[in-house]
């Protein structure tokens, strides 16, 4: 990162050798390597070609919010909150400040990785503290459970 914070990557592989790999930069989803209809093993995720100027949120998780909100502009009990545009006049996927643009704590599962990042109160205009935790889990049947709280 030009911050000069890593960026850490992770393969997460079953006893059949297929696998997936994630990473910690907006707790991203980045491949998927399972047998194929040939008996090979083939990657079947779309790709960025970069992390960092990724404009489709490629196996990212996005927020505060996914998609847009008009005029970047939110009202909750009577206030007005401001939000980044970061799409026109709109705010798309919690706008610059989004979950996609954060370096996530992680920590090692038996089965998987589990991402978690704190976004305070204020951040890219929305009201506020949350705690967020993105897990994944890879098992024997080539099933990759994601769980957002």
């Amino acid at each position: 990162m030009p911050t000069g914070a890593p960026v850490c990557g992770f393969r997460l592989t079953n006893s059949a050798g297929a696998y997936v790999e994630l990473t910690n930069w907006g707790a991203r989803w980045l491949s998927a390597v399972v047998p194929d209809a040939r008996g090979g093993m083939s990657d079947v995720l779309l790709q960025p070609d970069c992390l960092l100027t990724d404009e489709f949120y490629m196996g990212a998780t996005v927020g505060r919010v996914a998609n847009r909100i008009a005029h970047a502009r939110l009202i909750l009990d009577g206030k007005v909150y401001d939000l980044e545009k970061n799409d026109g006049e709109n705010t798309n996927h919690g706008g610059f400040s989004g979950f996609h643009q954060k370096l996530w704590d992680w920590e090692i599962l038996p089965d998987g990785i589990r991402f978690t990042l704190h976004s305070p109160d204020g951040e890219g205009g929305w009201p506020g503290n949350v705690d967020v935790t993105a897990e994944y889990r890879w098992n024997d049947g080539n099933e990759l459970t994601i769980r957002h709280t």
